[in-house]
């Protein structure tokens, strides 16, 4: 299966999950083979895209716009969490375009209770009952 064939579907946006990878018709030993030429990377765990992430500007909201590079970044944090992960705080409220004295340094997240333990540096977890 070609990588970019996948990733040009508006389905993707750039950034799938393994799952949503195999889903797609690109098996272990595709994706190992796409990952040793630097046709897909690795973005964050169980997350893949074309290219890596770029880093977050200064601002993450600037002129009533949102930094790209922090809207991708935020897209790859929840595709490693799954489906049931919502931004909250300070992250849901830059991702909505509203100006903020002090912007969020980490993701902050909530996820389902029942999820296992979300143990990384970057990302500030609450767990919540399921709706």
């Amino acid at each position: 299966m070609d990588v970019a064939a996948i990733f040009d579907s508006r389905e993707y946006r750039d950034l799938a999950t393994r799952k949503q990878l195999a889903k797609a018709g690109l098996g272990p030993a595709a994706l190992h083979a796409a990952l040793t030429t630097e046709d897909l990377s690795r973005v964050r765990r169980r997350v893949y895209a074309r290219r890596p992430l770029e880093p977050c500007g200064e601002h993450l909201l600037s002129g009533g716009r949102i930094d790209p590079a922090y809207l991708r970044q935020a897209q790859a944090v929840l595709l490693e969490l799954g489906p049931n992960a919502a931004l909250r705080g300070r992250s849901a409220a830059v991702v909505w375009g509203l100006d903020m004295l002090v912007e969020p340094d980490v993701f902050e997240v909530q996820v389902p209770r029942t999820q296992s333990r979300v143990d990384r540096a970057d990302i500030d977890a609450r767990r919540t009952a399921e709706p």
